[in-house]
C-alpha cells in the first residue's frame, strides 16, 4: 500500500496489515455497505479505528449501516464540496433524484412498506413512471439518470414484464 499509510500500519504484522488494507479498499470502493463479518478490521474496534485514520488522510470517514460499513466524506469536507458550484449537480439531476426518492422511498415509507430510515428500497421506480411524472424532455431525463447512475446515486434495475427501460432506485451512496 502507499507510503502515506506506512506510519499507521508500521506497528502491525503482515496479516493485520493485509486485513486493514482489505477493509480500507472494501469500504472505499464498494458500491454498497460491506458487511463487517467479512472483514476482521471492521469487526475489531482497535483495527476499525486504524481504518478510520486511513480514510481520514483523504477527508473520508467510516459510516455504519446496520452491521455494514462504507466510507463517506467527513462533514467538513462535504460542506466545502457543497459550497463549490462545480460540485453541485445540475438542477435536472436533482429534480430526477427527488422524483426517484419520492417513488422508491417516500411513497413506500408512507404506505408502511419501509420502516428503516434509509434511501435503500426494494421498490424501484419504473422509467415509464419517471417519464409520466417529469416535465423534462425524455432526452434530458435519460441524461440525468445516466449522470446519477455514474455518480452512484441511483441504480438501474432490469426491466421486467412490460416495463421499457427498466426501473431505478436510490442508492446508499454517502459520498
Amino acid at each position: 500500500m502507499s507510503e502515506v499509510f506506512e506510519p499507521l500500519l508500521r506497528s502491525y504484522d503482515e496479516k493485520r496489515r493485509a486485513e486493514l488494507v482489505a477493509a480500507y479498499m472494501a469500504v472505499e470502493y464498494a458500491a454498497e455497505p460491506v458487511p463487517e463479518v467479512r472483514f476482521p478490521a471492521l469487526r475489531e474496534p482497535a483495527l476499525r479505528r486504524t481504518v478510520e485514520k486511513m480514510l481520514g488522510l483523504s477527508g473520508r470517514t467510516l459510516v455504519r449501516s446496520d452491521q455494514a460499513w462504507i466510507s463517506g466524506y467527513r462533514d467538513d469536507v462535504a460542506a466545502e464540496l457543497a459550497a463549490d458550484p462545480q460540485c453541485v449537480p445540475p438542477v435536472e439531476d436533482r429534480a430526477v433524484l427527488v422524483l426517484v426518492l419520492i417513488h422508491s422511498v417516500a411513497i413506500p415509507r408512507a404506505a408502511g412498506l419501509l420502516s428503516n430510515d434509509s434511501w435503500l428500497s426494494p421498490y424501484p421506480t419504473p422509467v415509464d413512471e419517471l417519464r409520466r411524472r417529469t416535465q423534462l424532455p425524455i432526452g434530458e431525463l435519460e441524461s440525468a439518470l445516466r449522470r446519477l447512475r455514474m455518480a452512484g446515486l441511483v441504480a438501474q434495475m432490469k426491466a421486467g414484464g412490460d416495463e421499457a427501460g427498466g426501473s431505478f432506485r436510490a442508492r446508499s451512496s454517502t459520498g
